[in-house]
């Protein structure tokens, strides 16, 4: 997601299962040609991605669904899976959703940024089984709602210089029918949810017309955008901007996305410049509130057009750190309720301050409370 995710490994992972899954591939159904559903949620989709390792847990109450980061790819990428980050906190997180008698859905994030092996295991239908099998082990082992499918990004090497191939678009979407049809066959009794997190920039990567016939949700990473002094996840475009979650979005709807499975992404954590310690390039929301409130050599500015905040230097007026706060997430809540798009996703949960402050500000804009 943006780079990471969570679990506890528990011994259950390395048991045998009662049934083979290597053959569930073998017993899907043919087609899987409608468009999957998603409405009929009782409250719009609030999305929380967690990972880090600290001792921090998510609290529910903020919540439809946790994506909890991440499963890899084993070398030589097979198909077989392995955890880590925050997905190595698995185990507590299922123990409290039990004790709190939650009904929110718990999701695994496989991949990420910098992580290999999609494109090596997408073009083999012999690793797709094998990875669907490994998907299926941890879903029934660690009772999780489903999977979310983290490819940065098919056909593209990234700075991170992952394997790519210029089949990867064609194969992700046969990859993800093949897990959609088996999952569709083997959880009837309690269907899986399955996600995938797409380029704020890019649709280009994906086909996006047939992809959204196997996901519940696409979620648009829009964030990342720039750094200072440009916005890191801007609403609209300004003299500050090099993309915005508007353009971002309306693109996807372009390449036909329904809005009614898009889901905006937004970032607990901001980019500043990195000339100090304090200001690292990637920082937390709770670090830049410190910021404000400890040292009065930062201005706090707010930027009209593209409807965030941002710091610069007392007395000057180059935007030095681009964050977010309570009214630039009222106001991508209202353009979502507008849009009529199915939720937001935030990365990360760990980044909100001790308050809850951003979640906070999610939950009143699209929950009323």
């Amino acid at each position: 997601m943006k780079k990471y995710l969570s679990i506890i490994m528990i011994s259950a992972l390395c048991l045998g299962c009662s049934y083979d899954k290597d053959e569930l591939t073998d017993r899907v159904s043919e087609d899987s040609s409608e468009i999957i559903s998603t409405r009929g949620e009782s409250k719009t989709p609030i999305i929380e991605y967690f990972w880090r390792k600290e001792n921090v847990m998510p609290d529910f109450d903020y919540m439809t669904h946790v994506i909890v980061s991440k499963a890899v790819f084993e070398t030589p990428y097979d198909g077989t899976l392995k955890l880590k980050s925050g997905a190595l906190k698995m185990a507590q997180l299922m123990d409290l959703k039990k004790k709190n008698n939650s009904d929110v859905k718990v999701i695994l994030m496989v991949g990420g940024w910098g992580v290999d092996g999609f494109s090596q295991i997408a073009k083999d239908n012999n690793k797709v089984k094998k990875f669907i099998s490994s998907c299926s082990r941890l879903i029934d082992s660690l009772h999780l709602d489903g999977i979310d499918i983290d490819w940065e990004y098919p056909g593209n090497a990234t700075s991170q210089k992952i394997g790519y191939s210029s089949n990867d678009k064609e194969n992700l979407t046969k990859m993800m029918k093949t897990i959609r049809e088996t999952f569709d066959k083997y959880y009837k009794s309690h269907p899986k949810i399955l996600s995938i997190d797409v380029s704020a920039n890019h649709p280009d990567y994906y086909d996006m017309k047939n992809l959204i016939k196997y996901v519940n949700y696409v979620n648009v990473m829009t964030y990342d955008m720039g750094e200072p002094p440009y916005h890191n996840s801007p609403l609209h475009s300004s003299p500050m901007t090099k993309s915005s979650c508007n353009t971002s979005i309306l693109s996807y709807i372009s390449a036909g996305v329904p809005e009614s499975q898009l889901v905006m992404g937004i970032p607990f954590y901001g980019h500043a410049n990195g000339e100090n310690s304090e200001l690292k390039e990637d920082i937390s929301y709770s670090a830049v509130k410190e910021l404000i409130k400890k040292d009065d050599k930062y201005t706090q500015m707010w930027d009209d057009d593209a409807c965030v905040p941002y710091l610069v230097w007392k007395g000057h007026s180059t935007n030095i750190c681009s964050f977010e706060n309570a009214s630039s997430i009222a106001d991508k809540c209202k353009y979502i309720k507008k849009k009529g798009l199915a939720g937001a996703m935030v990365w990360s949960y760990d980044h909100d301050d001790n308050e809850g402050t951003l979640r906070q500000a999610l939950r009143k804009g699209l929950w009323n409370y």
